[in-house]
């Protein structure tokens, strides 16, 4: 499609941008804003019911390929991360995300 109209951008949707995570606080915003996408989108009332998501896995003590480890400890561990998703997270904190999503 791109040769035949002469065109060199994304045909069906637009690129992906990279954005540089530049600190602890960011990185676990970021987390919040990949498990909270869904509800945002209106896919799903609450983020905790979509199927697809790597919450459950952070979660669970299933056997994963996620750096769960690693994940837990960027929130302290398992209850403060779940704690961060129900309570802490602040949806205007990830606001600028969002925005850029939209874009």
């Amino acid at each position: 499609m791109n040769i035949r109209y002469g065109r060199v951008d994304s045909l069906f949707q637009k690129r992906f941008r990279r954005k540089e995570v530049t600190s602890e606080a960011y990185f676990t915003r970021l987390i919040f804003y990949i498990h909270f996408n869904p509800q945002h989108h209106g896919l799903i009332q609450d983020f905790k019911d979509w199927p697809y998501s790597s919450y459950h896995s952070l979660l669970s003590k299933k056997t994963t390929n996620l750096e769960r480890d690693t994940v837990l400890e960027w929130f302290g561990d398992r209850e403060h991360m779940e704690r961060f998703h129900r309570e802490d997270a602040d949806f205007r904190i990830i606001t600028p995300l969002i925005e850029e999503d939209e874009l």
